[in-house]
């Protein structure tokens, strides 16, 4: 029994994830450059170059 539903999950996982892997094909192309990337907390402007090699976080939710 614990064999069948182990089978049975597997098969399941494998078949949600074929739509998932599709999906990731039709993204677009896109680089850093396409997004406006703000300010600092005093005012100052970022640039991309600025940012370039080091880890950014990015607060989507945030509002102003």
């Amino acid at each position: 029994m614990k064999r069948t539903i182990g089978i049975t999950a597997a098969a399941l996982a494998a078949l949600l994830a074929i739509p998932a892997a599709r999906a990731a094909d039709d993204l677009p192309d896109q680089s850093l450059s396409d997004y406006k990337v703000g300010e600092t907390l005093l005012g100052d402007e970022v640039k991309e170059k600025d940012l370039e090699g080091r880890v950014v976080v990015i607060e989507y939710w945030g509002t102003r």
